[in-house]
């Protein structure tokens, strides 16, 4: 579940903000924080709040920016200052920065904005009117989403080999009561960590210890990608992939390589990621490295999703899927096949969806994983409306109907809603 912090600057929006919120805990079942108009803000607040956070969600009205400068609806000093240190608190930690612009909003092209204000200015931007909201706001949640679940599961990738390091912290402090994880850890733990493995580094490198050297460098890259410094993160994983070289120790390289190519996806250079990803791979297929190999072409087809190259995308995920099938990984197959299945109705091509979505339901029936099995049904029965084979939908919609009427989970009201949907446009006019 995502953590999501909004920032309202004008107070007159605050309707129109809750609805946004409310369709953001619906349909991303995300916990939702969200900054009051004040004469004065924390800097402590802000800091503490948003490092709890996923995404920054910067909510825009017309009034607020203007192409000439920055006129605000109250005392601009102190508005300006807050989303300024709101922007450099979530740079700081690497978060997702969302400009949602409401109406006729537009964010300034000058060039001698203020630096915060600059990089706000360059994120990708999303538009709502208040009168359609829900209408609107769809597109938005399924992109966001997209960016969240990636960087989730990128964060959770790097987290899960530094377990051994917080080990190593707890010794050096002679504390057990440490958390047994990089997952559970808050910001100033993560520091304790880097502070402790620089040490642990500089030792190593002292006695020429290479593989007490390279577990330092792992850690450090670690616990920086969780700080949200990425680039730091990604000097030390070069540093790694240089011992692991020198010492031939080829899956290591792999898994430092897609780290790398994870790192650099997150930093929004795809061609570095492209490149890493595909250096895997050719390790990878050298060395027989099965399960690497279809992480590998994972790794790739985001890539060329990300730079709109969808037929690309396409090819590398069929090539992982069959990786992950000949590993019998039923829970990436899944995730392939429904991926598969989306990026062909981003073609707009229908049949090859609907034997793509055919095939996850198969897999999803069989894992009893009944809200990917909702999501799926749904897709189909909109697959079929757009090539006009409306008989295949009721039955589809019924099985979504069944198992959405015995669960009364979070993820099911978007799910309604678009069933509801289906099912209007099946009735005669």
């Amino acid at each position: 579940m995502p953590t999501l912090y909004f920032s309202l600057s004008n107070p007159e929006s605050k309707a129109t903000v809750e609805n946004i919120i409310r369709e953001f805990q619906i349909s991303l079942e995300a916990k939702c924080i969200g900054l009051e108009i004040a004469e004065v803000f924390s800097q402590s607040y802000i800091r503490r709040n948003i490092s709890l956070c996923d995404a920054l969600i910067i909510i825009i009205s017309r009034t607020e920016f203007s192409t000439r400068n920055l006129t605000l609806p109250i005392d601009e000093s102190v508005l300006s200052e807050r989303i300024r240190f709101e922007i450099i608190s979530a740079i700081n930690l690497d978060l997702l920065i969302i400009p949602i612009l409401l109406d006729d909003a537009v964010l300034s092209q000058r060039e001698n904005l203020q630096g915060a204000i600059k990089h706000l200015c360059n994120c990708t931007s999303y538009t709502l009117r208040s009168a359609f909201i829900q209408e609107d706001i769809q597109a938005v949640l399924e992109s966001i989403e997209e960016e969240l679940n990636f960087k989730k599961e990128v964060e959770e990738k790097l987290s899960l080999s530094a377990e051994e390091s917080f080990q190593r912290l707890a010794g050096y402090d002679a504390k057990p009561d440490k958390p047994r994880s990089l997952e559970s850890s808050n910001s100033f733990e993560l520091r304790r960590v880097v502070e402790a493995e620089s040490i642990f580094l500089k030792k190593a490198r002292a006695v020429g210890d290479k593989n007490a050297e390279k577990n330092a460098l792992s850690a450090l890259a670690m616990a920086y990608s969780r700080l949200g410094q990425t680039l730091k993160a990604i000097d030390f994983f070069l540093q790694e992939l240089d011992i692991a070289k020198e010492v031939g120790d080829c899956e290591e390289q792999c898994n430092l390589l897609a780290n790398l190519g994870d790192a650099f996806a997150i930093s929004g250079n795809f061609h570095q990621a492209q490149k890493y990803f595909e250096e895997q791979m050719t390790l990878a297929q050298a060395k027989g490295f099965v399960t690497l190999v279809g992480s590998s072409y994972n790794g790739l087809g985001f890539t060329y999703v990300k730079q709109s190259n969808i037929e690309k995308a396409i090819e590398c995920y069929l090539k992982a899927l069959a990786s992950y099938r000949q590993q019998k990984n039923h829970d990436k197959e899944l995730e392939l096949l429904v991926g598969i299945g989306l990026n062909y109705q981003k073609l707009k091509l229908w049949e090859q969806a609907t034997e793509y979505f055919t095939q996850a339901l198969a897999i999803a029936k069989y894992v009893e994983n009944r809200k990917e099995e909702t999501h799926i049904l749904i897709d189909l029965a909109e697959n079929y409306q757009h090539l006009g084979n409306t008989e295949h939908i009721k039955p589809l919609l019924k099985q979504a109907e069944e198992i959405l009427n015995v669960r009364n989970a979070t993820w099911a009201p978007p799910l309604i809603k678009r069933l509801i949907t289906l099912k209007e446009s099946l009735t005669p006019k």
